[in-house]
């Protein structure tokens, strides 16, 4: 198997692992879905630990820390930048997956409640 090979699987291993941790979340209930980051701000970001674990912490894209840095390093060798099967797209949605929070259709309805509003009082 080749250094190209070995980070595709990689990758897609961590793509599925970031679809597994993103359904095995809890959908939290109608109210906690309305007035639980009210209530909590502080909340950690749900999946913040496996994202830094997997991809180091700061921005996303990075890829400085963590275990995609160690892979891709001069011991391990795998190539993800670059692959001929597209390893890095494939880490590229594995990290958007564990990033952006799902939001809800109570949350979407609530917001498009918000610029709806905001337009009609904006025109006096």
């Amino acid at each position: 198997m080749n250094r190209h090979t070995s980070g595709a699987v990689m990758a897609r291993l961590i793509l599925a692992k970031a679809y597994a941790a993103r359904a095995s979340m809890a959908k939290p209930g109608f109210f906690e879905n309305i007035f639980g980051p009210l209530a909590n701000s502080r909340a950690p970001e749900p999946l913040k630990e496996l994202k830094e674990e997997l991809f180091g912490p700061g921005p996303m894209f990075n890829w400085r820390k963590g275990l995609v840095a160690e892979m891709m390093s001069a011991r391990s060798q795998f190539i993800i930048k670059g692959n001929r099967y597209g390893a890095e797209e494939d880490l590229r949605l594995a990290e958007q997956i564990l990033t952006s929070a799902e939001e809800s259709d109570v949350i979407k309805a609530l917001k498009a409640g918000v610029v709806i509003s905001t337009a009609f009082t904006s025109r006096r």
